[in-house]
């Protein structure tokens, strides 16, 4: 799973909701 792809989930919120997106960033920057 690439970086880019993450991060695209997390922007339509697939991966974290909206509330938390310090852990959308959190999880994109592992991957």
């Amino acid at each position: 799973m690439s970086a880019a792809t993450v991060r695209s989930y997390v922007r339509q919120g697939l991966v974290f909701p909206e509330r938390r997106p310090h852990q959308g960033c959190v999880f994109a920057n592992r991957y």
